[in-house]
């Protein structure tokens, strides 16, 4: 595109709803992540070669000079994004193990799309690109209209007169098309079309995760007892980055310092003996207890070797019950058995113990080695 140079383009901006009240009433770290992980979504689903001006927080401006979309590419455009974005959002509510307000809210939001077309230029500010115009300021304020649905796609009569197939409803009829009409100060009334997206969700097709471990007879089982909130010790459990503070003989863990931790994420711990992959496998909350549980990947001494964390309310603390659970093989099991599951015995008793003093005094303590 030609700076400062006007064109017509077409304006497209898909918009989070909810967004205010998500990032301001949640936890903001886990909230950026997720936002983050949306716009990647909404970014990857664009399928009519759109460029992108500005990404805005809870939108993203595309634009495209030159021939408009058709309203057909336009409404396959739209249903596609949207679906994206709703099977992400069953992503994170399928395999979040965080109950944050962040992870356990992400799922109320949803996208609304407005399109609009009209003369745009574009100027460098400094190292900077902007889209200026008097349209791309009509397209901003549709943004705040009088729609009382949180998803659906508005699309401006100016949009629509400027094709030679303006039949609205045909291609987007999954819901009924209607027509309303805004007035702005200083720009005058802006008519429109717009149908509601919430139809569209039924097309969303998410398969239910599969669990990946197992329970053995006769695991290895610990029990401790500490004065402190369910919620808060679980949390510190799935931080990855308290695992030094209190997992025994823990010389260096590495995880994705943007990625939430989820159902199928993993890490890697380094110990004095070796290191181990380590995925998250399960989650699940109750009404008086959380649970947990991480696998070891290709372990060859204790395969499909599973640590379960059940915390359960008890007086004004918890019970926190750990489990390993174990494949026992055939003779060599019963020599590792004798020879190494009393030192993983050792081993997570003194993490318990370490678990208890970091999250009743919430203070970093010296770590005891193997």
């Amino acid at each position: 595109m030609t700076e400062n140079v006007p064109q017509n383009a077409v304006i497209f901006i898909p918009d989070i709803s909810g967004f205010t009240k998500f990032v301001n009433d949640t936890d903001i770290s886990h909230s950026q992540h997720i936002i983050q992980e949306l716009l990647e979504i909404i970014l990857d689903a664009n399928n009519i070669n759109l460029s992108v001006s500005e990404i805005e927080g809870d939108a993203v401006l595309f634009y495209r000079t030159g021939t408009l979309p058709t309203l057909s590419e336009l409404s396959e455009q739209i249903k596609s994004m949207f679906i994206k974005f709703q099977e992400q959002l069953q992503i994170i509510e399928r395999d979040r193990v965080c109950h944050c307000g962040a992870c356990s809210t992400a799922i109320n939001l949803t996208l609304k799309f407005l399109t609009h077309s009209g003369e745009i230029t574009e100027s460098k500010i400094k190292e900077h690109k902007k889209l200026m115009g008097k349209d791309v300021i009509i397209a901003h304020r549709l943004l705040k209209n009088n729609i009382e649905s949180d998803e659906y796609s508005l699309i401006t009569e100016n949009f629509l007169q400027s094709l030679e197939d303006k039949n609205h409803e045909i291609h987007f009829d999954w819901a009924e098309t209607q027509s309303g009409i805004i007035n702005y100060e200083h720009i005058g009334d802006v008519s429109y079309k717009y149908v509601n997206l919430s139809p569209l969700k039924k097309l969303v097709n998410l398969q239910e995760k599969i669990e990946s471990f197992s329970k053995f007879q006769n695991p290895i089982t610990k029990n401790i007892y500490i004065e402190a909130p369910k919620e808060s010790i679980y949390s510190t459990i799935i931080d990855l980055s308290k695992r030094p503070k209190w997992t025994n003989g823990l010389l260096n863990i590495e995880y994705k310092l943007n990625e939430i931790p989820k159902i199928g994420t993993s890490h890697k711990c380094e110990f004095e003996r070796g290191s181990f992959e380590i995925e998250t496998v399960y989650s699940q909350k109750k009404e008086n207890s959380l649970e947990f549980a991480e696998k070891i990947k290709n372990n060859l001494m204790f395969p499909q070797a599973t640590t379960f964390f059940n915390l359960k309310d008890e007086q004004d603390g918890t019970n926190l019950q750990i489990e390993m659970h174990y494949k026992k093989i055939p003779i060599i099991g019963i020599l590792i058995g004798m020879l190494f599951r009393s030192k993983f015995e050792e081993s997570i008793a003194k993490s318990m113990t370490n678990l208890k003093a970091y999250c009743e005094s919430k203070q970093p303590i010296i770590m005891q080695k193997q």
